[in-house]
């Protein structure tokens, strides 16, 4: 019967981040809003669109329901807006955000779904779509949500960002990222990048073992890597042997705190052991 060793944890973490640096402090706030015109067709859009903002969008987003928490009235009040821009906005500044998306649901024969972006501070129109769908709306999938949205936010806010924190036992290692040079350590604070992306985190120093990790970064978290360089003369510790060099695989962010744990165990092949990939 087989033998598990000891589990031990390689010293790389990946945990949800509330801030994300600089590129929260940046974002801007919308609450998406829904009325109807006494249609039923296209059903929660509303929630939907606030879900598909949150997924691709760089955006703190409030869906309806958390709307309607902080102001009970808001549908009623809505309804009485009429769609007039200036007080859609006088809305969205009760709910403390930047900007107001309503989602307006008409019937007339065909559905017709409304789109506008009003700024809560100015008063603005930002953006407006129109579409056209067969009397009971159909089935509006994740894409034609993405395709109008798309059509109201310029590029920019669909590009998202997380971050990578890399500290050393060594000062002066060079550190890279997919063989790019980002400094040396110690270095000044995280590293801000695109997401979701895998990266190659990778560092030197002359008389030291270099260092090599694979990591997935998610948007809006920060993956943090701990590296331990070994003196070229000192012994390899297991874990630097060839059967488990590197690390491979990615951590996702979530809302427990999720670690990279490698384990190996004997075998009639490996009597030294072999890698196991990471599991939460």
């Amino acid at each position: 019967m087989r033998r598990l060793l000891p589990l031990l944890a390689l010293g790389l973490l990946a945990r949800p981040s509330p801030s994300s640096g600089a590129a929260a402090e940046s974002r801007r706030s919308v609450a998406v809003l829904e009325y109807r015109a006494g249609a039923g067709g296209a059903p929660d859009l509303g929630a939907r669109l606030a879900e598909r903002l949150r997924r691709t969008a760089a955006l703190t987003v409030v869906d309806p329901q958390e709307a309607r928490r902080r102001n009970p009235r808001v549908d009623g009040q809505l309804a009485r807006c009429a769609g007039a821009p200036d007080c859609i906005a006088h809305l969205g500044r009760g709910l403390d955000v930047d900007e107001v998306l309503l989602a307006g649901v008409s019937q007339l024969g065909d559905l017709v779904v409304s789109l506008q972006r009003v700024d809560a501070a100015s008063a603005r129109v930002e953006a407006q779509h129109s579409a056209v769908l067969d009397s009971g709306g159909g089935a509006l999938s994740d894409e034609r949500l993405d395709a109008w949205l798309r059509q109201l936010y310029p590029p920019d806010t669909f590009k998202r960002y997380g971050a990578i924190a890399i500290t050393a036992n060594v000062d002066g290692a060079i550190v890279t990222l997919d063989d790019q040079e980002r400094g040396r350590t110690p270095l000044d604070g995280k590293i801000k990048v695109p997401a979701p992306h895998g990266y190659r985190v990778g560092l030197r120093k002359p008389g030291y073992l270099p260092f090599a990790a694979r990591i997935d970064v998610v948007p809006d978290a920060s993956v943090e890597v701990r590296a331990e360089l070994s003196p070229e003369s000192a012994p390899l510790p297991w874990y630097k042997r060839w059967w488990v060099w590197g690390i491979v695989g990615g951590v996702a962010a979530g809302a427990a705190i999720g670690t990279a744990v490698y384990l190996t165990r004997p075998d009639e092949l490996h009597d030294s052991g072999y890698l196991i990939l990471p599991s939460h």
